[in-house]
Formats: structure tokens, C-alpha cells, sequence
């Protein structure tokens, strides 16, 4: 157990630190935590003591890493909707309150935004509908 747990320790410390992986490091140094407990009560000690070391700040690594990505995650969340404001639109209805005729589509995958036009017909006198832009001209 003691040599388990001192594998499952540097697995921990490894994936701990590597983003998308922390959760199998967490995995790893939490039953190497409990193995390393569990060893600590036969002789010799050595292994399963830097065992439990290995796992414990596997652990902290893993949980260390896990608040810096949630923590990322939502400043990039806050951040698209800073930039969609209130552009931000499900249905066609939603931007009818802004007087001219506009549409909701989806723009650069990162949600749906109320444009003026979705093709040429939607532009009069002649104009196109610019497809970078969604304006008519």
C-alpha cells in the first residue's frame, strides 16, 4: 500500500498541475492520501510517509488548479457578455424593441446577436447585406 500511495502521490503532484487533468490528479492523490494513511501503521514508514506527502499536495495542486480555471472561466464568461451587452437575443422577437428591423443571429459561435440584415433581401434600394458586418450597404 505504501508504494501505491507513493505512486498515486506523484500522479497527483503531475496532474495536479496540468489544466483538464487536475480531476484525475484529485482522483489520484485523494486514494493515495487514504492509502498512505492506511500504510502509516506498518513498518517501515518511509514510503508510505512520503506517500501521504505526494498525495496531500497532489491534492492541493489539483484543488489549486481547479479554482484557477473556474476562476478563468468566468472572467471569459463576463467578458463575452461585456461584449454582447444588451445585444444578446434568442428569438427574432427580441430585438424588435430597437425600432429598426433587426434579427437574431449567431455570430463568431459565441452566441446570438441582433443584426440589421441576414441577406440581401432584407436590405432595400438596392443594397447588400454585408456578411462580416450585418449592415446594409
Amino acid at each position: 500500500m505504501a508504494v501505491a500511495s507513493l505512486v498515486l502521490g506523484i500522479l497527483g503532484v503531475v496532474l495536479g498541475l496540468v489544466p483538464f487533468l487536475f480531476f484525475v490528479g484529485i482522483g489520484c492523490a485523494a486514494v493515495g492520501l487514504v492509502l498512505g494513511a492506511i500504510a502509516l501503521r506498518r513498518r517501515p514508514r518511509g514510503k508510505a510517509i512520503a506517500g501521504t506527502i505526494l498525495s496531500a499536495i497532489g491534492l492541493a495542486f489539483g484543488i489549486t488548479m481547479w479554482q484557477v480555471c473556474a476562476s478563468l472561466a468566468a472572467d471569459v464568461s463576463d467578458g463575452v457578455r461585456a461584449n454582447l451587452g444588451k445585444d444578446l437575443c434568442t428569438v427574432d422577437g427580441d430585438c424588435a424593441h430597437r425600432g429598426d428591423r433587426r434579427y437574431c443571429v449567431v455570430v463568431s459561435g459565441v452566441g446570438a446577436r441582433c443584426v440589421r440584415c441576414r441577406d440581401d433581401r432584407d436590405c432595400a434600394g438596392g443594397k447588400r447585406c454585408q456578411p462580416t458586418t450585418f449592415a446594409c450597404e
